[in-house]
């Protein structure tokens, strides 16, 4: 679109218009590949239990998602005040946080099915040892960004921008957003796994308690205080997603030991280091 010179309004279409083709490849895949299911429009009807079950787990997801973008639109409506520059650099900074957290968006969705998958025939060891894995892959991807932003922030800028002032702005910022990096890593498929655990309630007060009740009160004090340094503008976002992210393993952790006690008060002392990690020792 840059190339027809249409701006705005061809950014929006292209956007549309991939969107589109992509479904359409995609109704084109299910309609060959009959062996996964019959794909038609007789075949879209409502079935009132599973609608049900996903209003469930979807509408508390996909608020906490509007609730965490609200908070984002509230930082660049923010810095949007503080010129052309600082603008430029937080919304480059912006593009690389969809990259960098791509990962760990992706490790949480498909956390999310596989906890479900197995938790539904009766593994959940198995549902564990996915989200160790998956937390490993999604912290260890998040890394090439970090060490980037890091240390050198500004070939990153570079990509997008040759303007000095835009690139002086977007590396204070870089350097300090950047830790959302890591904690995103540890957030997302953790938050996968409760979700595929329907506790989608937690995430989605979790989430919510951060976007707004710190990073939009942090956001506020600074620009209510006058602050322009884009430095502290980009510690927001990480402290609100460590918060979330202790309370996500906190919560585990809750869990767990309840899940412990059951265990303790439904199975025989005899078998009972079958089914709790290091009972056995505790018999002896």
């Amino acid at each position: 679109m840059g190339w027809l010179h249409m701006g705005a309004v061809g950014t929006a279409a292209a956007t549309v218009f991939s969107q589109g083709v992509s479904m359409l490849l995609a109704v084109i895949y299910l309609k060959r590949r009959k062996s996964l299911f019959p794909f038609s429009v007789k075949s879209l009807k409502i079935q009132p239990v599973i609608l049900k079950e996903v209003i469930q787990v979807g509408i508390p997801v996909s608020f906490q998602e509007c609730m965490v973008r609200l908070s984002f639109l509230y930082l660049t409506s923010i810095t949007n005040g503080f010129g052309v520059a600082a603008a430029s650099a937080v919304g480059i900074a912006s593009k690389y946080d969809v990259f960098a957290m791509l990962p760990a968006t992706s490790v949480g969705s498909a956390l999310s099915a596989l906890t479900a998958q197995n938790l539904g025939a009766g593994k959940k060891k198995r549902a564990d040892q996915f989200l160790r894995y998956g937390t490993l892959v999604s912290f260890g991807c998040s890394l090439i960004f970090f060490f980037w932003a890091q240390f050198s922030p500004e070939t990153m800028l570079g990509i997008f921008t040759d303007d000095r002032s835009v690139i002086e702005e977007g590396i204070a910022f870089l350097k300090s957003c950047n830790l959302d990096y890591l904690a995103v890593a540890l957030l997302f498929p953790v938050n996968g796994y409760l979700n595929g655990r329907e506790k989608t309630i937690f995430t989605m007060a979790n989430n919510c308690t951060g976007a707004l009740l710190i990073r939009i009160p942090v956001l506020y004090f600074m620009h209510y205080k006058g602050i322009v340094w884009l430095s502290l503008y980009g510690l927001a976002s990480p402290m609100a997603t460590a918060f979330m992210t202790g309370m996500n393993f906190a919560y585990l952790a809750w869990q767990k030991k309840k899940e412990n006690r059951t265990v303790r008060k439904t199975v025989p002392l005899c078998f009972r280091s079958q089914y709790i990690p290091g009972e056995n020792r505790k018999m002896r």
